[in-house]
């Protein structure tokens, strides 16, 4: 089946940590059964990129092996800076400057 949705990898966190709500349980195991989810490289730097326990991480590369992975172009880059410089985001980066 062709990829209907793109997982976020917090919705992987939470199944991981048993946090999911029920709902959200039972979706991500009928679209990964289905095969119709794919993950991008983002996913791929923050879910592979903590040291879980063996079996944790054997479930998460799971999720890698059985799906699309979608790769991160310039484009996508600038379009998404873009957009979330236009976007008041409720985290702001702290200051650089040092106090006087």
């Amino acid at each position: 089946m062709e990829a209907q949705y793109l997982v976020d990898s917090n919705v992987v966190i939470e199944f991981l940590s048993g946090s999911l709500p029920d709902v959200g349980t039972q979706w991500l195991e009928e679209i990964v059964a289905e095969q119709s989810y794919c993950l991008s490289v983002i996913n791929q730097i923050e879910l592979l990129g903590f040291n879980g326990q063996a079996e944790e991480m054997a479930i998460v590369e799971f999720f890698f092996i059985q799906s699309s992975v979608l790769p991160l172009s310039k484009a996508i880059a600038q379009a998404t800076l873009s957009i979330r410089k236009n976007i008041k985001l409720s985290s702001q980066m702290p200051s650089l400057r040092q106090p006087q």
